[in-house]
């Protein structure tokens, strides 16, 4: 409606504010995180795109891993945190591999992104005290 064009035209006068914080909360994590880089790295994009960090994710280095670091954080910190989309292919209404032909495509990487991806909180709206608790407490994880 011409209403709701209205409130997003608004709204994308926001838009570089909120990629810029989203990018200042990736940074941070990258930085404060660095130190773990054998357990626990970041999903940076390729050089020449652009991102906007819709989501700051990481890869553990296992699945187990990733699943404590999960549990550690959202049942003992009560910090949320999310895994991975379900890759395509692994959803019921494709699994039975009628619409993705598995004999055409490898479907290797997708299910170990999916196993060990998860993505901190990176809200624009995450102050640096939030992020701080954040990260102390993915630090007290590994310690």
């Amino acid at each position: 409606t011409e209403m709701q064009a209205a409130i997003g035209l608004a709204q994308l006068d926001k838009l570089p504010k909120i990629v810029e914080r989203k990018q200042d909360i990736f940074d941070k994590y990258c930085s404060e995180l660095a130190e773990f880089k054998d357990s626990i790295l970041p999903v940076k994009p390729r050089t020449d795109c652009v991102p906007v960090y819709w989501f700051t994710s990481f890869l553990a280095s296992t699945p187990d891993m990733r699943w404590k670091l999960q549990v550690h954080l959202e049942h003992l910190r009560g910090i949320q945190t999310r895994t991975f989309f379900t890759p395509l292919h692994m959803q019921p209404c494709y699994r039975d591999g009628k619409v993705v032909d598995a004999r055409r495509c490898s479907m290797d990487v997708s299910p170990a992104l999916y196993e060990c991806g998860i993505s901190l909180p990176s809200s624009y709206t995450l102050s640096t005290k939030e992020q701080d608790f954040i990260i102390d407490a993915v630090k007290e994880f590994f310690d």
